[in-house]
């Protein structure tokens, strides 16, 4: 079915279905009423006697004004009291929260499963108010003006808000691309041909990185699992905004609109707007695109491998006559650390000369194998810090010892973490030394008398 063909039914369904309204929203009637433009400012601000007025200088609604007639009310901005089912993770200050939507804001708490194909509330081609010209794509659009006083001492402007849209995942990419905005003092954002978005005084995210948007934000910082509970597809989890703002009389203007058709809605949820002193370090808004995923959503990320890098200890200690040492090495986590002995270097030719010396006296013959010096050995850590490992000598490597008096090994030692691939081996060497035995003169034998 495409978006032509729903608009067209839904626009039809919506000219015969009467506006819902329901006053008294509690947590156990999680609908938000179309209401005055003060009521839904007030629910929106921290502190509501920073506000001095509230207006809503252009929206939509549900069919033409005759002449005389009164204007209808607003179904595009609405407040919500508690915690309903669905709207969870607001209000984050206070017991209020504002919604603003390109749609009726009573389907989004009275909805509280996502089972249709997508939700949808076209509002006719007719704005009462229009003093700027919002672009050839703007469609469904609601904007709330906030006019407040900053206290003296406050320099920063914050925002709590949420972005929630059923035009993801299908169009995600397209010109479908619906947007929240926020501005302060100027309201100026347009849409552009194929949803190209104009927004030079947006602080919802900053103009020099992507807007809050279906294709702004929807590949990387928005999730069905984040709109559970409502009709919406997707929604981002909570974002906190901030700008630069000055003490004394402002104007805010926080709007949302559909792109490039009146089908397939998006909200958002708005709450905690406050002024702070904090520098302009951290006084700015998001970039947008550098916004993920919430935590809590489960992703596809997979868990990082354990670390296999490891160091050695400085000493070394002997045992057992000088046929044996004891090596330190600290590792990252629990594992397998190993050590051998590899033949190579200025030692070979002696362990060859050995061998083959060996091979002959056996064997008769000069064709020999080599072999190394030292016992493989291996031992396992269990947890994180140093461990030992004992290395002995071979036969070969005794021998040796023995002939030359002093022996020098290469010695490998290597980690593999419990679960992960083994670490770059590394490479020191352990020198052996034979062991001097003192004379005795004048001593009785053993068992004498």
């Amino acid at each position: 079915m495409t978006k032509r063909f729903v608009l067209a039914a839904l626009t039809a369904f919506a000219l015969m279905a009467p506006a819902q309204a329901m006053a008294g929203v509690t947590a156990s009637d999680p609908i938000a009423e179309p209401e005055s433009a003060e009521s839904a400012a007030r629910a929106v601000m921290s502190d509501p006697s920073q506000l001095s007025s509230a207006e809503l200088p252009e929206y939509a609604y549900d069919g033409e004004v005759e002449p005389g007639e009164p204007q209808p009310s607003p179904l595009g901005v609405g407040s919500v009291t508690g915690s309903p089912v669905g709207l969870t993770g607001f209000p984050t200050n206070g017991e209020t929260f504002g919604i603003l939507s390109s749609g009726d804001v009573n389907e989004i708490g009275s909805q509280l499963t996502n089972e249709d194909e997508g939700t949808s509330w076209a509002f006719q081609e007719h704005f009462p108010l229009l003093p700027l010209e919002r672009g050839p794509a703007a469609q469904d659009w609601t904007v709330l003006r906030l006019n407040v006083n900053v206290p003296s001492g406050d320099d920063c402007l914050a925002l709590d808000y949420r972005f929630l849209s059923e035009e993801y995942p299908e169009y995600v990419g397209s010109e479908f691309n619906d947007a929240f905005i926020a501005e302060v003092d100027t309201t100026s954002w347009k849409v552009e041909e194929e949803g190209a978005i104009v927004r030079p005084n947006d602080f919802a995210a900053s103009p020099e990185g992507a807007p809050i948007s279906v294709n702004g934000v929807g590949p990387t910082a928005m999730s069905p699992v984040e709109s559970e509970g409502t009709y919406f597809d997707a929604a981002t989890g909570l974002v906190t905004t901030k700008t630069p703002i000055t003490p004394g009389a402002h104007s805010i203007y926080l709007s949302i609109f559909d792109a490039s058709d009146q089908i397939l809605d998006s909200a958002v949820f708005l709450d905690n707007l406050r002024f702070i002193s904090e520098g302009p370090e951290t006084c700015k808004p998001p970039v947008g695109k550098e916004l993920t995923i919430p935590s809590s959503t489960p992703t596809s990320s997979p868990t990082p491998p354990p670390s296999n890098e490891f160091t050695l200890g400085p000493s070394v200690k002997f045992k057992s006559g000088g046929t044996k040492a004891t090596l330190t090495v600290v590792v990252p986590g629990p594992g397998t650390v190993t050590a051998t002995s590899p033949v190579k270097g200025a030692i070979a030719s002696r362990v060859d000369a050995l061998n083959a010396s060996v091979s002959a006296k056996h064997h008769g013959k000069k064709g020999h194998k080599k072999k190394p010096l030292l016992v493989p050995a291996s031992v396992h850590a269990s947890a994180a810090g140093p461990v030992t490992i004992t290395v002995k000598l071979t036969g070969t490597g005794k021998a040796l010892l023995a002939k030359k008096g002093k022996l020098t090994v290469p010695v490998t030692i290597g980690f593999t973490p419990d679960g992960g691939t083994a670490g770059t081996p590394k490479a020191t060497t352990v020198t052996f030394k034979k062991p001097h035995h003192k004379k005795h003169h004048g001593g009785k034998k053993k068992g004498g008398k």
